[in-house]
């Protein structure tokens, strides 16, 4: 195949890519030491040790990771983000391995520069969640599914499928993995033979083999109930919808930096007319495996209710897209204006994640704002067990407003402590009513019966005055169910030279009814 740059062989290439791996992975330590656990990962603490192989409403891989980490580091916070960070920071490898096949060395190193500049693509290492661990995985299905094409080695099929179908542990979304591979084969004159011949199918036997019978078996187990949570009660369709689509643009921009975000999207358009126009299967195949997933989300986001306002659950599209990014630039290395553009981009994406881990060890830009910091909800979990088991020693309950309440205390507090959470429509609004049913206290603790508690919730201000309508209700209906209820100074969180959040504590006595919790 005709190359689109010549291959660049300076041995600087290997030593700045392993300087930019090695300075992505010391940056997300610094900061994953810093801080408390996120409320995404104090459930999947939880799941690790309660319902370690639970597919709802996501797969088990990540408490699976987590487990593997506390046990080696213990009960802390390394310990839950140790993996998922490991193999986030190691997703370069995959990319420079898949860019170098497709255009050359330097094309491999600009790539994985590209990559370090992501904002979103930095803090998924930070913290534990799938969307890091998942670009890991679908990078090296893309890797040896690009060999496979290449080579027609039934070899790489079979480590593509395996590759899938482990990454369906992390994440369900990369089953979108297998409609990019059928439209690029069709697009494809000359590896559209390949549909001809065992090894898409081999793959798909693998992935299906390695994924299938766990996840069937727990869906049958419980009635389904991840297929339902994510196909009917996730979302709920709508006439498309103008707004939904402007909303996820604008939020993708900020994930991934305007300039940035709009250089993927051109780039992804360029390997598409010219791969067609030219029949270069690699742009084809760069096309393929950015707009499928592009184009579902989109449509997701068009046609349903729910907004993508936390979640960057098309993270993997961009991976091809920022080797056809390249590409495109190197291309036309005279054309001096893409130049600076690609320059800027770069530039931009860096400097952001710059300004965040700034903000994050200083606080600075919040506290000149007089804003809540962007960081809030990592923070002050770890004092507020410690405060908790000092108001009430022994084996009282606790009771969380919420489940990130709840499980914070669970992994941060004694473990005498039977933990609960009260509010159940915040939980199903995530799909984890079932899995987190052993310890919804909504519905009432009869077998509690008797029991002291200690009630916490995560408020804005230590102003009692300044309750939310729900607490307040659910300040009554506590003190409806106990004898004595007795409102204790709330605990502050500081950081960054103030106090940037507090929490509202009920110290109550004697449970002593059957009645629902909950207002």
């Amino acid at each position: 195949m005709k190359e689109l740059n010549p291959e660049n062989r300076n041995p600087v290439t290997s030593a700045t890519f392993l300087l930019v791996t090695a300075a992505l992975l010391l940056a997300r330590l610094a900061i994953a030491l810093n801080f408390d656990l996120f409320p995404d990962e104090a459930l999947y603490a939880w799941l690790a040790e309660r319902a370690l192989l639970s597919f709802t409403p996501h797969p088990p891989g990540i408490p699976l990771l987590v487990r593997a980490g506390t046990f080696l580091l213990g009960k802390t916070e390394l310990g839950v983000r140790v993996f998922p960070m490991l193999l986030t920071t190691l997703m370069p490898v995959p990319l420079y391995l898949l860019a170098r096949d497709i255009g050359g060395r330097r094309v491999a190193l600009w790539s994985v520069i590209a990559a370090a500049a992501v904002p979103s693509y930095f803090a998924f290492g930070v913290v534990t969640t799938p969307d890091g661990t998942q670009l890991f995985f679908w990078t090296l299905a893309l890797y040896f599914t690009f060999k496979a094409l290449e080579t027609w080695r039934l070899s790489w099929w079979a480590l593509a499928g395996m590759t899938v179908g482990i990454g369906l542990y992390i994440k369900y979304i990369i089953v979108l993995y297998y409609p990019s591979l059928l439209l690029c084969l069709l697009l494809s004159p000359t590896w559209r033979a390949h549909l001809r011949s065992r090894g898409p199918y081999l793959s798909l036997a693998v992935a299906f083999l390695v994924f299938a019978p766990a996840a069937m078996g727990h869906e049958y187990a419980t009635h389904f109930s991840a297929t339902r949570y994510h196909l009917s009660e996730r979302q709920t369709l709508q006439p498309p919808s103008v707004s939904g689509i402007v909303i996820y643009q604008l939020l993708h921009a900020g994930y991934l930096s305007p300039l940035l975000y709009c250089g993927l999207l051109a780039a992804m358009v360029w390997a598409g007319i010219n791969g067609v126009r030219k029949k270069d299967d690699r742009l084809l195949f760069l096309f393929c495996f950015s707009a499928v997933m592009f184009v579902f989300f989109l449509l997701i986001a068009a046609v349903t209710k729910r907004v993508l306002n936390r979640e960057h659950w098309d993270a993997p599209a961009y991976v091809a897209a920022l080797v056809a990014a390249v590409m495109m630039q190197t291309a036309s290395p005279q054309r001096k204006g893409r130049r600076v553009y690609a320059g800027l981009a770069l530039a931009l994406g860096f400097v952001t994640s710059a300004v965040y881990v700034f903000e994050g060890a200083t606080g600075l830009g919040s506290r000149l704002m007089g804003s809540r910091p962007p960081f809030a909800k990592l923070l002050g979990w770890r004092a507020m067990a410690a405060e908790v088991d000092k108001l009430m020693p022994g084996d009282a309950l606790f009771l969380g407003e919420t489940f990130p309440c709840a499980l914070a205390y669970a992994f941060y507090g004694r473990q005498t402590k039977r933990v609960y959470t009260l509010d159940r429509e915040y939980s199903a609004k995530y799909g984890l009513v079932g899995v987190l049913n052993s310890i919804d206290a909504s519905q009432g603790l009869a077998h509690e019966r008797g029991r002291d508690a200690i009630y916490v919730a995560e408020v804005n201000s230590p102003s009692h005055g300044s309750l939310p309508n729900p607490l307040i209700t659910r300040t009554r209906a506590l003190r409806q169910a106990f004898a004595a209820v007795e409102q204790v100074r709330p605990i502050p969180v500081r950081r960054y030279r103030r106090e940037v959040k507090w929490f509202y504590v009920l110290r109550c006595r004697n449970l002593r009814t059957t009645l629902p919790l909950s207002p």
